[in-house]
């Protein structure tokens, strides 16, 4: 359906999890983003090696090179420097460009990885569906099929692996709702899969990266698909205004664990 990447990144036809994403921040922005396209999608050095990395470990590294560049300076390399005034690729820093091959070395040693490369696993699987009465779709990093039970596999890159703060990582970055929709693909296409798991092979973005493996719980992700399926009702029909900002609509931070007062922070009894 999709002959490039940059072709299904463009389609707005079918809903993916990046859509998705962008309507749960904020119904207008999303309208901006793929409507109006009066704004650009988040962009940052950080995103460009995550996606330098993923390419290079799961499409190999002609079209890494076909994607992705590294920066030079003038007096080291004048004709380069001037080729990368007209280059359409990504543009990485130098140290950006070296740590990719580190990282992907690292991952490469690991004995989750050599699981993925033993096992009959596509890469870059590209599924299609429906929820709620609208198209979807998603693209996994991986995925791996042995008898009723289904694999996702999906890469990403952080700053620290620890598991709690990496939990809040993935709320915070909606990782648990993208895997919710894969999952939900991955169960349309392959009627005879009983089971999925859903894991992450994650590395740290250091001078010395780190592997770890996270899988996530069944319950986190079918609560995520609620949220899907609202937000892609909210986009169906049409829903992009925002809520009024009201003091009589207000949030309470609080403590839940804390001893109770008799005064609340106004001075007034509780």
């Amino acid at each position: 359906m999709w002959k490039t990447d940059k072709a299904y990144y463009a389609d707005t036809t079918h809903i993916s999890s990046s859509m998705i994403r962008a309507y749960l921040r904020s119904p207008a922005y999303y309208k901006a983003l793929y409507i109006d396209k009066s704004v650009k999608g988040p962009d940052s050095p950080s995103i460009d090696f995550g996606q330098a990395l993923d390419t290079l470990l799961t499409q190999g590294k002609r079209k890494f090179n076909q994607r992705f560049t590294k920066r030079v300076l003038k007096g080291d390399a004048p004709k380069a420097f001037e080729k990368l005034k007209t280059t359409k690729k990504t543009i990485l820093s130098a140290d950006a460009y070296d740590m990719v091959f580190i990282a992907q070395a690292t991952i490469r040693a690991t004995a989750a990885f050599q699981w993925l490369e033993s096992h009959d696993t596509s890469s870059q699987l590209t599924l299609t569906g429906k929820l709620a009465g609208s198209p979807i779709k998603g693209r996994l990093d991986w995925l791996t099929i042995e008898g009723p039970v289904a694999y996702i596999t999906d890469l990403k890159t952080t700053t620290n692996l620890h598991p709690t703060k990496y939990y809040y990582h993935c709320l915070d970055l909606s990782y648990a709702l993208q895997m919710a929709l894969y999952r939900e693909l991955v169960f349309q296409n392959y009627p005879q899969v009983e089971g999925v798991a859903c894991q992450h092979l994650v590395v740290s973005k250091d001078s010395w990266p780190q592997v770890a493996t996270f899988t996530f719980h069944k319950d986190l992700l079918k609560k995520e698909l609620f949220n899907i399926i609202g937000a892609i009702e909210g986009i169906t029909a049409g829903k992009f205004e925002e809520k009024d900002v009201t003091w009589d609509n207000t949030n309470m931070l609080e403590d839940k664990y804390a001893v109770s007062t008799s005064e609340s922070d106004t001075g007034e009894e509780s």
